[in-house]
């Protein structure tokens, strides 16, 4: 559900055959480190007393590394499967005051060989609207240029009274067209003015609606209502002054650049004339019934004209909300599985460096060492390497996350509490992974311990 219909999912085998040779390569490369190591191996010193423990401390701080650089590598996946899914989270909720599932979306696309002109364009939805609205079953009807989260044509503006000759320094806002009753349509209503009615966009009556986010940027004093903007083409000559009448609820538009929330300015569609719309139907029960009966209405004024994403607005707006679950699941998939790599590594180099130094824990438990002091520091060793892993991860995190700033809604790519968050599920996984070596070597039998040297 969701999924936009220009996304594909198949194998790419020339990237499969690309990361199978790099991981043959790698399993060698690192295959070949004590491979040699073993092949250079001093006879002589072997064979001497105590040189178990004495022939490994490259060894021991090449495995160390790399259980740093495995627990770096968890924690960079963690952070940004955690912002990812956090983002999404948030995405839930954006839309929560509308009924996107009792509402019908379909999107109408007029062809400029029969709809040339935009009054042309403007008498065919003139005559679709009220035979939607006559439809059983139907409780109310708007049409938009863009649904919640479709997007929008952002253009640079400029505000009576405010002028700005130089065109790159005029601020822009995501531009969308709408009929009257959209968002009433939607539950929400208009904040402050009025909607637009039958008459606005006709000569005269050039009119506008904007956003909260519109009047919290640019006009603080809240006394926007009458206030006038006119938007520029893109020769920079200027368009029409349009005079604000409302102010309307954000509902986020995200460019493709650009995934947070933009200014949102509303012009009449009587005014715009755009023949690619939305229909929005607000039904009593599933709209999924109604999507037939749209389909005929359509093709009796016109029975060329396709309709086409006929769904439920919940469908629509979950599109816009897709690539955060997908690459947050993507994310917190790679995650876990370093995460595991990390936990077995720290384990296994732990458990390795505790077994080399039997003789030594056997030596100190008969001088009179306690199972707690041996229990403390073997868990010293791999505390250390496990903060080190920690502290170089949250740094990496820090830098390679903020690349990813534009995937984010509602969540800064410098969000503490994933990071605080992220640390402490590794710490965890850390120090348990830690744990059992410690243990069997605190309750190690020194006389057992010595026997075995």
């Amino acid at each position: 559900m969701g999924k936009p219909y220009w996304v594909t999912f198949s194998m790419d085998y020339v990237v499969f055959s690309y990361f199978a040779v790099v991981s043959v390569l790698a399993g060698i490369l690192f295959g070949l480190a004590p491979a040699l190591q073993a092949a250079r191996a001093d006879l002589n010193g072997s064979l001497k007393e105590g040189s178990k423990s004495a022939g490994g401390v490259r060894t021991g701080y090449f495995s160390g590394a790399l259980v740093v650089l495995q627990f770096a590598s968890a924690v960079v996946l963690l952070s940004g499967a955690g912002l990812m899914m956090r983002s999404f989270v948030a995405a839930q909720n954006e839309f929560a005051g509308i009924q996107g599932e009792r509402i019908l979306h379909a999107r109408v696309s007029l062809p400029d060989t029969r709809y040339a002109t935009a009054e042309a364009r403007r008498q065919f939805f003139d005559k679709l609207m009220p035979r939607l609205a006559a439809l059983p079953g139907v409780e109310g009807v708007a049409m938009t240029s863009s649904a919640p989260g479709e997007g929008g044509d952002g253009q640079r503006f400029e505000l009576a009274g405010r002028p700005i000759p130089e065109p790159e320094r005029r601020p822009a806002a995501n531009v969308q067209t709408a009929g009257p009753g959209y968002f009433g349509l939607l539950g929400l209503g208009v904040a402050q003015g009025r909607d637009f009615d039958a008459n606005d966009g006709q000569a005269g009556k050039e009119t506008a609606l904007v956003s909260r986010l519109f009047v919290a940027k640019y006009f603080p004093q809240g006394n926007v209502l009458g206030q006038r903007i006119r938007f520029f083409e893109n020769d920079q000559k200027p368009e029409a002054w349009l005079t604000i009448v409302g102010v309307v609820p954000d509902v986020r538009q995200p460019n493709a650049d650009n995934s947070g929330q933009d200014p949102v300015v509303i012009v009449p569609h009587r005014m715009d004339g755009s023949g690619f719309m939305a229909v929005l139907l607000k039904t009593k029960g599933n709209p999924a019934g109604l999507s037939t009966a749209v389909r005929r209405e359509v093709q009796q004024l016109d029975e060329l004209l396709p309709l086409f994403s006929v769904e439920p607005l919940a469908e629509t707006m979950a599109r816009s909300r897709w690539h955060l679950r997908v690459f947050g699941t993507v994310f917190a998939i790679f995650a876990a599985i370093a995460l595991g790599l990390a936990a077995v590594g720290i384990y296994a180099v732990i458990s390795h460096a505790t077994g080399r130094r039997t003789r030594e824990i056997g030596i100190r438990l008969a001088l009179g060492a306690t199972g707690g002091s041996i229990l403390r520091d073997v868990l010293r060793r791999g505390l250390v390497q496990l903060g080190l892993g920690v502290a170089v991860g949250v740094l990496g995190a820090w830098l390679g996350c903020r690349l990813m700033g534009k995937l984010l809604f509602e969540v800064s790519a410098d969000d503490p509490t994933t990071y605080l968050g992220v640390a402490g599920v590794l710490l965890l996984a850390g120090v348990a992974a830690c744990l059992a070596p410690a243990l069997r070597a605190a309750r190690l039998d020194p006389l057992v311990a010595l026997r075995q040297e």
